[in-house]
């Protein structure tokens, strides 16, 4: 059988920097998902009557609530939306590493390693949520490479006239 050379047909078969992008995006929201999973799975294995049970109520919400609020942030209207947004899910975070802590003293557990794995886990997500809640807090501010100037002059805004165009009637006369 004769060997046809390889040559690429079309983009499709390659993947492009924005789909190397689109891919980590989903791995974390995969990755979110997982963590919600397993939140639901150690509540579901908390044994009934325990005391622990009452930590796992509070558990479970914000253990599955960064997941949820996830999309929302893919869905921020603006920069400041994005942040808060971004911040929610890191205030919830910060909630279920306590409660996963917490739960890890007070309860006895079937897998403790699990509740080891989790708390890493959640620490990881709160590592990833500060970095970019950081990094989009930065775009705010200027950076150095690009600056915008005001005029040294603070009626500068004043001056609308400069703003305007010079526009001739028909009727007068050039």
């Amino acid at each position: 059988m004769k060997k046809l050379p390889e040559h690429p047909t079309s983009n499709a078969q390659h993947p492009t920097p924005n789909e190397e992008r689109r891919k980590r995006r989903f791995d974390l929201e995969e990755r979110m998902l997982n963590h919600a999973a397993r939140i639901v799975a150690l509540f579901d294995s908390i044994p009934a009557g325990c005391g622990a049970r009452q930590i796992g109520n509070q558990l479970v919400r914000s253990g599955t609530s960064p997941y949820l609020h996830h999309g929302e942030v893919e869905a921020a209207e603006s920069l400041d939306d994005f942040v808060h947004k971004l911040k929610v899910c890191l205030k919830e975070l910060r909630e279920t590493w306590r409660a996963l802590r917490l739960l890890q003293r007070t309860a006895q557990l079937s897998n403790p390693a699990e509740v080891d794995s989790l708390i890493e886990e959640t620490h990881q997500l709160i590592r990833i949520f500060y970095q970019s809640v950081r990094t989009a807090q930065q775009r705010r501010t200027p950076s150095s490479r690009i600056r915008e100037d005001a005029p040294a002059d603070p009626d500068w805004m004043l001056g609308v006239e400069c703003w305007m165009l010079d526009v001739d009637s028909p009727s007068d006369p050039p």
